[in-house]
Formats: C-alpha cells, sequence, structure tokens
C-alpha cells in the first residue's frame, strides 16, 4: 500500500505551520515513521515535513509557474522565509521521496518528455509569427530527434537464441596471446621433425604460415588424407 500523500491542487494544498520546527526531520526519520510509526499519533515535526514535501511536489509540476528546481528553491527563500540550505535539502529530499521507487525505463522517459516536447512545438507552430520562431521550432524538432535517438543507426540485433557462440578461427599465435615466434627459427624445428614425409613437413610449414595456405588441396596432395 502506497502510504504516500496525493498531488494536491494549490487550494486543496495543506496549510502549513510555519512555527513548526522541521530542521531536524530527514528522510530517514520520515522512513523510520512510515515504517514503525502511527499515522493517527504522528509528530507534528513529520506531519508538516509531509506537508512542505507535498507543497514543493506541487510546484515543481507547475512548470509553467516555477519551471525548474532554482525557481522552486528561490520560491521557498523569498517567500516561505526558509533558508537557502532547508530549501535545498527539502526540494531534493521530495524528488528523492516520491520519485525513487518508480521502475521506469530510460526509453519510457525519453518517449514521455518527447511526447511534452511535442505538444508545446505546437503550441509555438500556431503563435508562430516570422522567420526567426520558425528557425526556433526547427531547432527544438532536431531535440526532439535525438532526444528519440533517430539521429543514431538502428542497433544491431543479434539473435539471442542462436544454439552456439561465435567462434572466429586464427593462425596467428599473438592474437591467442602468445609471444611471436621468428620464422626461421619455426623452420629449421619443423625441419628437424624426424620420421614425416616430406608431404606432412610442407604441410605442417603451410599450418604454421610458412607457406601460402591452400583452402582446397587436391587429393592426392591433401596430407590430411594419409
Amino acid at each position: 500500500m502506497d502510504e504516500r500523500l496525493p498531488i494536491l491542487p494549490d487550494e486543496q494544498v495543506p496549510e502549513l505551520k510555519k512555527s513548526v520546527d522541521v530542521s531536524q526531520i530527514s528522510l530517514s526519520v520520515i522512513y523510520q515513521f512510515i515504517d514503525r510509526g502511527d499515522a493517527q499519533d504522528a509528530p507534528q515535526e513529520v506531519t508538516e515535513y509531509l506537508k512542505w514535501m507535498e507543497k514543493v511536489r506541487c510546484m515543481d509540476q507547475r512548470r509553467e509557474n516555477y519551471g525548474n528546481r532554482d525557481l522552486v528553491i528561490k520560491h521557498l527563500v523569498k517567500v516561505d522565509g526558509l533558508t537557502r540550505y532547508m530549501a535545498t535539502r527539502l526540494y531534493d529530499d521530495t524528488i528523492e521521496y516520491f520519485y525513487s521507487e518508480r521502475n521506469i525505463s530510460r526509453d519510457a522517459y525519453r518517449h514521455r518528455l518527447a511526447e511534452m516536447a511535442m505538444k508545446n512545438i505546437s503550441l509555438a507552430t500556431v503563435v508562430s509569427q516570422d522567420v526567426k520562431d520558425v528557425l526556433a521550432i526547427n531547432k527544438s524538432i532536431e531535440g526532439v530527434a535525438k532526444l528519440l535517438k533517430l539521429d543514431e543507426p538502428d542497433p544491431i540485433v543479434l539473435d539471442t537464441e542462436a544454439p552456439a557462440p561465435w567462434v572466429i578461427f586464427t593462425t596467428n599465435a599473438q592474437d591467442l596471446g602468445l609471444p611471436e615466434v621468428k620464422r626461421s627459427a619455426l623452420a629449421k624445428q619443423i625441419d628437424a621433425i624426424p620420421d614425416i614425409s616430406e608431404k606432412v613437413r610442407e604441410h605442417v610449414k603451410r599450418e604454421a604460415g610458412l607457406l601460402p595456405m591452400i583452402l582446397f588441396p587436391e587429393i592426392e596432395k591433401d596430407a590430411r588424407k594419409d
């Protein structure tokens, strides 16, 4: 059950008692009260801090009036008489309290913000008056495209149900983290192998990269067939 306060219109925001000292209240105190406290017997400081946070959330959602974090904090300082430290902490606590448990993907947020931006663009298009306004609207549209990552190539989607992983073959020992071997020393080592035919010896040299590789050798010349 969500015990958090609902978003209220301005006229329904609870009246704040500025005489109540809430400076010692923090989110940890709020969480402790919610987990173990009695809603009918809440300390006055806790209930007032919850009311302050509800006020801040209402202000934060009224973008046309307050716009951003700094303007909300400025209002709390100049109009409500809070210290800047207290106003800043109150704003940050509010955002953390009301939004920390929302498991919304980044893509969902992108599309939500893009939808909000497109509504603003539609409004700006209606009231535009000159070429300067049109250019500004075009720039806003480009911003929405970037927000939705339309300026980036589509990601490569791999088949996650593939029965086996990709296998890359290499004849370069350095690709496997092994030290480089001098070709002349390797050739002498192969020549020193006893009891093998020249056909096999030649095949080993090709496998070692000392001679050109033949992908499809004739059957009679293929040492693997011996």
